[in-house]
């Protein structure tokens, strides 16, 4: 017997989705019990892929808000619109994608770092996922670590091609001497 796959892909707000998975469902208990009557499929077949698929919907709800969540902070944070907030919710994604961390800590970096130094596209990815990186690993606060190092690099004025190298010796010699890089 061949075996047919559902899938579903949710790109926005999901909420008429899952009202309509619900619509079906009790569509598909109504049919079903007209079916068990005539000695067909039994209506609780229907019930349980039903419920499986409005759960299925809820979570991808969930993984939704969890990205508009994040958009909003680099909106927020950054005050950028149009194209240039879907850039940084490019730079979101490819972070997000990359740094085992939540939404919410890859959100703040890339909003804090376009603002405190400027930075789209790749250089502010790479330097995003290392900040990331080096807050995971030694420990401490995401925003201090970002402040902290973005403010000591505008004080002596290290430019964009030369941050990430700059973030690498930091944390070298803070690996070095055990004294924080914040």
């Amino acid at each position: 017997m061949a075996s047919k796959k559902l899938q579903i892909i949710i790109a926005g707000d999901a909420k008429g989705a899952v009202k309509a998975f619900g619509e079906t469902e009790a569509a598909a208990d109504g049919f079903g019990g007209k079916l068990k009557n005539i000695g067909g499929l039994a209506a609780g077949g229907f019930t349980v892929v039903g419920a499986a698929a409005i759960g299925g919907a809820a979570a991808l709800y969930k993984v939704g808000e969890t990205f508009d969540d994040a958009y909003d902070t680099i909106r927020v944070g950054t005050g950028a619109t149009g194209q240039q907030l879907a850039g940084l919710s490019n730079d979101f994604r490819q972070v997000f994608k990359t740094v085992p961390t939540d939404a919410g800590k890859a959100s703040n970096a890339i909003a804090d770092l376009n603002t405190r130094l400027g930075l789209t596209g790749k250089p502010l990815q790479t330097l995003s996922e290392q900040f990331l990186e080096m807050t995971r690993l030694q420990g401490g606060d995401l925003k201090q670590n970002i402040d902290s190092v973005t403010g000591a690099m505008n004080n002596f004025g290290v430019s964009g091609g030369s941050q990430s190298k700059v973030l690498d010796e930091f944390f070298r010699v803070s690996q070095r001497t055990g004294v924080s890089v914040s």
